[in-house]
């Protein structure tokens, strides 16, 4: 799934700064930016250090699924009988 696509579900908008280096999603008053050279992103102003960052890939952002959701206010659970993904955003 493109991460844009999963942005857009929550009503997020992106886009990208090369600059930066970075893919930048705005939703209301929250601002969420996911560098793709080093292991941290930004909400807000304030930064938080991850083990799994953005990472540019053939000029395509790539972000794990479960901190793009999460970044956007959504809660994500493992379902270990079916192993599956449950995405919920109210």
């Amino acid at each position: 799934m493109y991460v844009r696509d999963l942005a857009a579900a929550f009503g997020a908008t992106v886009e990208w700064d090369d600059q930066q280096k970075a893919a930048i999603y705005k939703k209301k008053e929250k601002t969420i930016v996911f560098y793709t050279n080093r292991n941290s992103y930004v909400i807000n102003g304030v930064e938080h250090k991850v083990d799994s960052a953005a990472q540019l890939i053939n000029e395509t952002t790539m972000i794990p699924v479960r901190l793009l959701s999460e970044s956007l206010g959504a809660k994500v659970d493992y379902l270990e009988n079916s192993h599956t993904v449950s995405i919920s955003y109210e």
